[in-house]
């Protein structure tokens, strides 16, 4: 299970890096610090901004394909090295 807080994180380090527009970044940076859990999996499975899920089947879908994704693995190796710099 990833926390909200590692997702919010390795999403905006994501975006940072990206070659967007300084604007565009400030954008989805404000998107993501805002969005809830599954809106944030969603912009990191399809890169585009969602409203609410609104219910619990949709919800379940996007839990289902992030678990399916490669995401989950990815943010953990994030976090391991991003803890093993801040140390």
């Amino acid at each position: 299970m990833t926390d909200v807080n590692e997702l919010k994180i390795f999403a905006g380090h994501a975006i940072v890096v990206s070659e967007m527009s300084k604007d565009s970044k400030n954008q989805l940076l404000n998107y993501v610090q805002e969005a809830s859990e599954h809106q944030v999996k969603a912009f990191l499975l399809d890169g585009e901004i969602m409203k609410s899920p609104g219910d619990i089947v949709c919800e379940a879908i996007i839990d289902d394909r992030f678990d399916a994704s490669d995401i989950p693995v990815k943010i953990r190796i994030f976090s391991n090295e991003w803890t093993e710099v801040m140390s």
